[in-house]
């Protein structure tokens, strides 16, 4: 059933962050989630700027509404079950994804955050599913796919200072 869901908005991909980034990229951003695009955090300040930049940046994105959550490998991802949703395989991964319907809440998931971060739990995707906006952590950052182009171009604005200085905006 979630994967129906995801589809209405993104019909053509499998929900792993990568594959959709890709698929969708005039409507993707990607922020950084340290200052000079520093990939790992080292001290508790720097995992404060973390938090404090994905909080931030993903109430935004997904708002106050119930979205879903997809993960792919195990169907434990940073203490969160969920159920399985599709296996995908191609030449480059075969994987299992899971899903699990949440609501998302600042702080609440900052032990999943932190586990995506130091590449503990694989990335993962946020999906709200009446905006079909996505917020995708993964160890570095955030890609963010939205819809909207008013709400794109206001967001791209807001974060400009936390985007990479390569061109391809990776």
């Amino acid at each position: 059933m979630h994967l129906e869901k995801i589809r209405k908005s993104y019909p053509k991909c499998i929900p792993i962050s990568w594959l959709l980034r890709e698929a969708n990229k005039e409507i993707w951003f990607r922020i950084h989630s340290l200052p000079e695009s520093k990939r790992y955090p080292e001290t508790p300040e720097e995992f404060e700027i973390l938090l404090k930049r994905h909080n931030e940046l993903a109430s935004d994105v997904l708002g106050k509404e119930e979205i879903l959550l997809f993960w792919y490998g195990a169907n434990v991802s940073g203490g969160i079950s969920g159920e399985h949703v599709i296996s995908y395989n191609s030449d480059d991964i075969e994987t299992d994804i899971y899903s699990k319907a949440i609501k998302w809440k600042p702080q609440k998931y900052n032990n999943y955050i932190k586990c995506v971060a130091t590449e503990e739990c694989s990335s993962s995707i946020f999906y709200a599913q009446s905006s079909g906006n996505i917020y995708a952590p993964y160890d570095g950052g955030a890609d963010v796919l939205i819809q909207s182009p008013d709400k794109r171009k206001a967001l791209k604005k807001k974060y400009k200072k936390w985007f990479s200085t390569q061109q391809s905006g990776m």
